[in-house]
């Protein structure tokens, strides 16, 4: 059997590689990553950490996998119980670039957030003012259709009073007339009365 060169892996990335396929065998790999990144690693250096802070980020079970993978190295500590550090200094370079790219990542979508939560503010307040002004827009259609009807309604109180004014005014008219009539007719009785 004769190996090829695609049958070896990137050597340049084998550590990265391993602490990448470590972490994801894992039951909870973005825990990991980020406890072995933010933990484990200080000032580009690795440290060593107690089980009981460890088992503050991860499982036990989770950290046996890692020390089984041979990525973690558990060691007694002075107390009676183990600490927990990286299994090898060779791995803080790559894990250190993981970690920035990730956090590089996380900036991004961190701002990416706040300019769609910036917008979504500003849809908000927009879809606001247009309610606000559709509103203003009904109560002034509301004030132009009251202003309306009175004035439709003071024309025709206007009509009307012009009509019974007009009507009154006939009427007096014919009363007058009527009146003018029945003193013709009596003063000419009284003078066809005198005569006689």
């Amino acid at each position: 059997m004769m190996i090829q060169k695609t049958d070896l892996p990137e050597f340049r990335n084998i550590f990265l590689t391993f602490f990448e396929e470590s972490v994801n065998q894992t039951s909870e790999p973005g825990k990991a990553r980020k406890f072995i990144e933010d933990q484990l690693i200080r000032k580009n250096q690795r440290i060593s950490l107690d089980a009981l802070i460890c088992e503050s980020f991860l499982k036990p079970e989770t950290l046996q996998l890692l020390v089984n993978k041979h990525l973690l190295r558990a060691e007694r500590n002075s107390t009676g119980g183990y600490n927990f550090e990286l299994s090898h200094d060779t791995l803080v370079e790559p894990i250190v670039q993981a970690a920035n790219k990730r956090r590089q990542k996380e900036e991004e979508e961190r701002q990416i957030k706040i300019k769609n939560e910036e917008l979504e503010n500003a849809l908000k307040l927009a879809d606001q003012h247009r309610r606000e002004q559709e509103t203003e827009l009904k109560r002034q259609e509301e004030i132009l259709r009251l202003q309306r009807e009175k004035t439709e309604e003071a024309e025709k109180a206007r009509k009307m009073a012009e009509e019974n004014f007009h009507n009154q005014s006939v009427a007096a008219q014919k009363q007058r007339k009527y009146l003018l009539s029945i003193v013709i007719v009596a003063a000419l009785s009284l003078v066809t009365g005198i005569t006689s």
